[in-house]
């Protein structure tokens, strides 16, 4: 786990870097494989949930009230967003996400 020292080095105020009830929730989880921190951050290819404001935003596992998205060279995921309604009301079909194209 990497949010207390990241925060302190950051010098974030008090209550930011911990997981806890009433705190700030913006957080990222990542595979690590036994890996070190730093280590897996830099060799991950994908969040494995992404917490904004102390909501499910992404994660690589069914989760209720979350739609599938499936991101070329990525995996199928589940994003707080709905891809399939989102893509009927652009004009353009080809929506993509960190460059890679979003498939059905």
């Amino acid at each position: 786990m990497v949010t207390n020292e990241a925060a302190r080095i950051l010098r974030l105020p008090g209550g930011f870097g911990e997981i806890a009830p009433g705190g700030p929730a913006d957080l990222i989880a990542i595979a690590d494989e036994r890996r070190a921190p730093a280590e897996a951050l830099m060799r991950a290819k994908r969040p494995e949930l992404v917490v904004v404001a102390g909501k499910i935003k992404l994660s690589t596992w069914p989760t209720a009230r979350l739609h599938p998205l499936h991101v070329n060279g990525r995996g199928k995921m589940f994003v707080a967003a709905n891809v399939s309604r989102l893509r009927r009301q652009l004009p353009f079909k080809d929506i993509r996400l960190a460059g890679r194209r979003v498939l059905e």
